[in-house]
């Protein structure tokens, strides 16, 4: 009888189709990332690899049975779940925000990155390995597209995040992983503390400045009611690119970017309800903190897209949701801005 694979051993590394020379095609997958390239991904869930769709043949027979089953077009999609910290998901992060840089470098402040979102993705995807080391079974999915990243930010706990990578294909099994015997890049530091989160508001300035949002002059005090939230950032990415001779996703375009969340808040004011029947847009600039490291989700522009519900439900403390949805700012040009500091100055990001 066999022994049954443990999920606390397996390990998920990723890199990237990097895109310099020699070039890269998007989906080349493992071949051309350098053995000693591969980061250790840091997850709570991993869900998702090769699938492919069925057709059964409609000929009708005297017999009644069926007289063929055909293969479709293939996908390979992923569910990733985790705890985010300063480095950790450096990767993800530069995809969903479609980064191009080539090399990535920090800024000029050491150890700072602003992640200022692009209109293309890096012509290089996302490469991930799947190892099951107790059973030496190793999946890489390869040409990964980032659809949508949520970050939930609770009162107390870790700040975690969940992704939605769609890839173009998954490799053969193998029984050695794609970075062989090289130790994978260990990202440092613990996750972000949810309860060191800070929420800042401000009326929304059309006329006010990216390096005002960026260096946090835009913004003020703290929430000091703010009891946690969520946000997501999407991509709109379009699955469904087949062209004839091919199981495998041609490409995966982008739509429209999409971000929205919702905040909760003690009930001690009317002043979102209020904001909310007026119409008023506001900027909201989300902090998550680990010592000096950090993280700083930067909406400039923002709607609110929901009443907050001033309900009485019980003899509790009242709370309530504030649903947004983040638009362009005329100046800054964006919906989001992203801003980062950890112990990294460069980044790897596979190719050999």
């Amino acid at each position: 009888m066999g022994f049954q694979v443990q999920g606390s051993l397996a390990e998920v590394a990723v890199a990237e189709e990097y895109n310099a020379t020699p070039a890269l095609a998007f989906g080349s997958g493992a071949a051309g990332i350098a053995a000693t390239n591969w980061t250790r991904l840091r997850i709570t869930r991993f869900n998702g690899g090769l699938d492919k769709n069925f057709f059964e043949s409609n000929e009708l027979r005297s017999d009644r049975e069926t007289a063929a089953m055909l293969a479709g077009n293939r996908r390979a999609d992923i569910d990733i779940s985790g705890e985010l910290g300063p480095e950790s998901h450096m990767h993800l992060l530069r995809q969903l925000f479609c980064i191009a840089t080539d090399p990535w470098v920090d800024d000029a402040t050491a150890n700072e990155w602003t992640l200022n979102p692009g209109t293309l993705p890096p012509s290089g995807g996302l490469c991930f390995s799947k190892g099951f080391v107790d059973l030496d079974s190793f999946y890489v999915l390869k040409g990964g597209r980032i659809d949508n990243m949520s970050f939930d930010f609770p009162q107390e706990g870790t700040v975690t995040f969940g992704a939605r990578v769609l890839c173009t294909a998954e490799e053969a099994v193998s029984a050695t992983p794609p970075y062989a015997a090289n130790p994978l890049i260990e990202p440092e530091g613990d996750p972000f503390e949810s309860n060191l989160t800070t929420i800042k508001m401000v009326t929304y300035n059309a006329a006010e400045t990216l390096a005002n949002f960026l260096s946090g002059a835009a913004f003020s005090a703290a929430e000091t009611a703010c009891a946690g939230g969520r946000m997501s950032v999407g991509n709109t990415a379009d699955g469904n690119s087949y062209v004839l001779n091919s199981y495998s996703r041609y490409s995966i375009p982008f739509g429209r970017r999409r971000v929205e969340g919702s905040l909760n808040f003690l009930y001690t004011a009317d002043t979102h309800y209020t904001d909310f029947l007026a119409g008023t847009e506001k900027a909201i600039e989300i902090s998550f903190v680990q010592g000096s490291y950090y993280c700083k989700m930067i909406l400039p522009r923002v709607k609110y897209t929901g009443r907050p519900a001033l309900d009485i439900q019980g003899e509790q403390g009242i709370r309530y949701d504030v649903p947004f949805r983040a638009l362009r700012h005329p100046v800054v040009g964006k919906s989001i801005l992203c801003k980062l500091k950890n112990n990294k100055t460069t980044f790897v990001l596979g190719r050999a």
